[in-house]
């Protein structure tokens, strides 16, 4: 590794970025014709801010720009680039991105390989990204940078030859229409100009990429808008994997606003990358609730289902939009005019994909779950309703988005991980007959948020500390049956994640045993937004849901399934990389591609805004 020079003033380069926010790195797979033969996936490319890097910080220095293997700073470079704050082991994310790209270029099972390329914006060309992977040690991996923003006077991109050094040369960019989608459908027609190793003998390019087709190709990217041209042909990317995003407090920069980066945050996205490029056809979309019973000690004794609890974003809501004003997320019974309000229940909760009255169906269903079912003696034991969410915003923010469509006296609780306390997000909301009070999580101060299934573990162990009210005569009265609840089995989790249905990575034993999957898709133009990924809700695509998760809380017993093995990331372990005190700065980020002309709104998670036409104004 290069030594360190004197400090290096280095800014953020700029990148197009999308406002929408996803937990962890999200993958699909679209229809196309062909779909049912499982075609593998043969390239994949990367962009490269907040996807590949955190974000991308790079000194002020032509040499890094124009010279191929320009080494400089390359130990702090790499650290504030890739490696990440903000997840605890002993590898390095370094580490386990060449893990995973050595895994990714390689079909474990017909012993094929895959190429790794990188297709960026960003406006420091294709030379200082590169230098950038030479500097981490990950450029082994990759066949090709092209970066999509004009840079006169220097080459548009880069290629590995089949000696293992790199050259640059001028990719066909400038005859494509300027977007990711065309390119890729580009890159199809005519490999050889992408890939100039092809003429030079390349064999393993070659025999990769012979006959390449459109769903050969996936594309990891943390901007939406990317996998779906605005050309009048609309080119897709039939195959895409969306990186979530983030703000956060970052090393010495301070506070950061849409940062990224593949497992930047959560180590689990490496495992569902690799899961997705090795069998993507499981990732398409899941338009039907899918409920199962997973074998558990005493399952032949088929306890009785006392509590129901519903993700809220994109299970209960489609995608959750929220409104701007901060009054949302700290006042309990907050309300907008009554336009506003028709505007967020419409956007949140109404599915324009069926003809019935999605929230009133809602209604009926919620109400008829918490009925319940007889006891022996022939006695009501009604059962309760209540919601477990990873939003920032908070538990208010849901219960005021519930109330605006009238579904919020049907649940006894909100639970919110994650939400914003330095901004007043209340992390839980309980019902005390028709009254709602804000009320705080227990273990909040816990540095980590802990998985759903352990906060559910946590809710039968000590049930009094998530329902404040059985503390009360009226609430212990109401709520005794959830008082005396024997395990995890007299639960059923309605969610739209399949990973919140199990606990901690290799803990096979703890998962949620009683599981109602919901709904999963992406539609290419919402309500006239676009491209929206990560869609969901029950009833969203078919009113059998309703019916589909009645019949399974009353009896679970009857869809019990042998449990099924999980692929996790095996881990790795070294010493972590030194650091070096070397001045830092940000650049300023590129115009979005969202569209300024809407007015604003809180999406996913109520982070950022989203444009959505006459909400607010």
């Amino acid at each position: 590794m290069c030594s360190l020079s004197p400090a290096a003033q280095l800014d953020r380069t700029p990148s197009n970025h999308s406002r929408y926010i996803t937990e962890g790195v999200w993958c699909f797979e679209r229809e196309f014709d062909g779909q049912e033969r499982c075609p593998p996936v043969r390239l994949i490319v990367f962009d490269w801010d907040e996807t590949l890097t955190l974000s991308t910080f790079l000194p002020e220095d032509r040499g890094l720009r124009e010279r191929i293997g320009w080494c400089e700073w390359a130990d702090y470079i790499t650290e504030h680039n890739f490696q990440t704050p903000l997840v605890d082991g002993t590898a390095t994310r370094v580490e386990k991105l060449g893990a995973l790209f050595k895994d990714l270029a390689q079909d474990e099972v017909t012993g094929s390989r895959r190429l790794l390329a990188v297709l960026t914006r960003n406006n420091q060309g294709s030379i200082a990204c590169l230098n950038l992977l030479l500097m981490a040690g990950l450029d082994e991996h990759f066949s090709a940078v092209w970066c999509m923003r004009p840079a006169p006077g220097r080459p548009n991109s880069v290629y590995r030859e089949p000696d293992g050094t790199w050259s640059a040369f001028n990719s066909p960019l400038d005859k494509v229409f300027d977007h990711k989608a065309d390119v890729l459908h580009a890159m199809c027609k005519d490999p050889a100009a992408w890939f100039p190793q092809l003429a030079e003998g390349d064999e393993t390019a070659a025999s990769v990429l012979r006959g390449l087709r459109p769903e050969g190709i996936v594309l990891v990217d943390d901007v939406r808008t990317n996998f779906q041209s605005s050309a009048p042909d609309k080119a897709k990317v039939l195959r895409y994997c969306k990186v979530a995003r983030y703000d956060c407090v970052y090393r010495e920069h301070g506070f950061k606003r849409d940062m990224g980066g593949i497992g930047a945050k959560d180590d689990s996205d490496y495992a569902i990358l690799l899961d997705f490029v090795r069998k993507p056809w499981e990732y398409k979309a899941l338009l039907k609730a899918r409920c199962v019973e997973r074998k558990f000690e005493g399952s032949d004794e088929r306890p009785r289902v006392d509590l129901v609890v519903f993700d809220f974003d994109e299970t209960l809501t489609l995608h959750t939009w929220m409104p701007s004003d901060r009054r949302c997320v700290t006042e309990i019974g907050f309300r907008l005019p009554e336009e506003k309000r028709e505007h967020f229940v419409t956007y949140n909760f109404s599915s324009p994909y069926v003809s019935d009255d999605r929230v009133e169906r809602l209604g009926v269903m919620l109400k008829e779950l918490a009925v319940g079912a007889d006891d022996a003696d022939g006695r009501p034991m009604p059962r309760t309703l209540a919601i477990l969410t990873r939003n920032e915003g908070g538990a208010v923010a849901v219960l005021n988005l519930l109330a605006m469509a009238g579904l919020d006296a049907h649940f006894s609780a909100i639970w919110a991980l994650g939400s914003d306390a330095e901004a007043g997000a209340a992390s839980g909301v309980y019902r005390e007959g028709s009254e709602w009070r804000a009320f705080e999580l227990p273990g909040r101060s816990v540095d980590l948020e802990p998985t759903k299934v352990n906060v559910l573990r946590c809710v039968v162990e000590n049930p009094q500390a998530w329902f404040p009210q059985l503390a009360s005569d009226a609430g212990a009265a109401e709520l005794a049956h959830i008082a005396g609840m024997p395990s995890l089995a007299s639960i059923v989790l309605v969610d739209d994640e399949p990973a919140n249905f199990r606990g901690e990575e290799g803990d096979d034993a703890n998962v949620i045993v009683r599981q109602c999957e919901v709904t999963r898709y992406d539609d290419d133009n919402f309500r006239g937004q676009g491209l929206i990924t990560h869609m969901g809700g029950l009833g969203a695509k078919t009113s059998e849901d309703y019916d589909e998760l009645l019949a399974f809380v009353r009896r679970p017993w009857l869809r019990s399934e042998q449990p099924v093995g999980d692929a996790f990331f095996r881990e790795l372990a070294s010493t972590p990389s030194g650091v070096s005190e070397v001045a830092l700065l940000r650049r300023h980020m590129e115009d979005e591609l969202e569209c300024d002309s809407c007015s604003p709104m809180v999406t996913r998670k109520s982070r950022k805004a989203l444009d959505v036409p006459d909400a607010e104004s």
